[in-house]
Formats: C-alpha cells, structure tokens, sequence
C-alpha cells in the first residue's frame, strides 16, 4: 500500500511538472510571443471572445491543439491540478499572441462556470486582469486613432497617462508569470514605438519634438 501511494504521488508529481513544462516552453517552442506580434491577416482570425476556437487554430494548428488538451484536462482534473492548469492557461494568455490569447481566456472563463472554491477564485483574479488587459489596450486604441501613431505629435500629458497605464498593467502581468518588462506590450500592439517615450524621463520627448 506504502509502494503504491509512492507511486501515485509520483505520477501525481509528473503531471504537475509536465503542466509547468508547458507553460513555461510552449510559446518558445512555437515562436509565439505577444511582444512580437502577428501578421495582420492573422491577427484578423480572432478578435473578440465571441469568435469560433475553431479559427484559433489557423494560424499555428498545434499551439491551438495544445490549448485544446489542457483544456480538456482543466475540465477533468482535481482541484490541486486545476489550479496548476489555470496558472499555466494564464501564463500562456499573457505571453501569447491573438488568437492564442483569445483562446486561453475563453478557456479560462468558460471553465470557471463550473470551479469552486481557491479555484473559482484564482480564475475570477485571473478574468479580472485579463479584463482589464484587454480595456487599457482598448483605450489606448482609441487614443492612437484620435491623435496618431507618431508619438512626437502628442502631448506630453498624454504621453505620461499611457506610460503610467502601460507601468501598472506590467506590474499586474508580471505577478503572474516572467515577461521582458522592456519589451511587453501592455497597452498592445500599437504602442511598439512608444516604448522608448514611456522610458524616457519626463520632458524629453518636448525636447525631441522641439529639435
């Protein structure tokens, strides 16, 4: 009986290493990372959650696989395994690209229906970020349409609010798991070449505009 609860604790452990395994390798093994982006056709695949997971699956058919099978093992694990499966799922969410990042926080949210307890509550932590990750890079959205893509054309103000929002959103992100703080995209896409304003200290970027 001792032997045989050695074994299961064992097998037990394996699982939870391959699921950190996972998290912790699958954007590296299918050269997807959010800071680097995606052709636009692709990016065009899955906007908005309300978008099939069927189409996720166009731009790199095994990452969507792989997403696939944590979540099948999400929906049919224990609690302990749950938890280690929400913490990879949102690792994967944040370091992905779109559609992966839709697809993983579908995943999450639908899942979530039916957990209870530490676990209904990391995943309702997780939502409540994510949410808020995809707000901010909504809002900084809209501020590029009104002002330009060119960040030596806005205020300096302006400047200073997205930097502040673009600092708070890593802190969050980087709670969950590593990202390169000087080269996540918190505010998305877009706000790539604003990356060297939110560093800078504050009135150089009047100094670029003036020379």
């Amino acid at each position: 009986t001792t032997c045989s609860a050695s074994r299961m604790d064992q097998a037990q452990l394996m699982k939870w290493k391959s699921v950190d395994f996972v998290a912790e390798n699958m954007n590296f093994a299918f050269s997807d990372y959010q800071w680097e982006g995606r052709p636009k056709e692709e990016l065009a695949r899955a906007k908005t959650f309300s978008r099939s997971l069927g189409e996720c699956g166009a731009a790199v058919p095994l990452m969507s696989h792989a997403l696939r099978v944590l979540e099948e093992a999400l929906l049919s694990s224990g609690s302990a395994m749950k938890k280690k499966l929400v913490q990879a799922l949102l690792t994967l969410a944040v370091r992905s690209n779109q559609p992966f990042q839709n697809q993983s926080c579908a995943i999450l949210r639908s899942a979530s229906c039916t957990s209870t307890g530490a676990t209904q509550q990391l995943m309702a932590w997780s939502m409540e970020i994510m949410d808020e990750f995809h707000r901010v890079q909504g809002l900084f959205d809209a501020k590029v349409e009104e002002l330009g893509a060119d960040p030596k054309e806005w205020p300096e103000e302006e400047i200073r609010e997205s930097e502040a929002k673009h600092l708070a959103m890593l802190d969050k992100l980087c709670s969950i798991c590593f990202i390169p703080r000087h080269l996540y995209l918190p505010l998305g896409l877009k706000s790539k070449g604003f990356l060297e304003f939110f560093h800078a200290p504050s009135g150089v970027q009047q100094q670029d505009m003036a020379s």
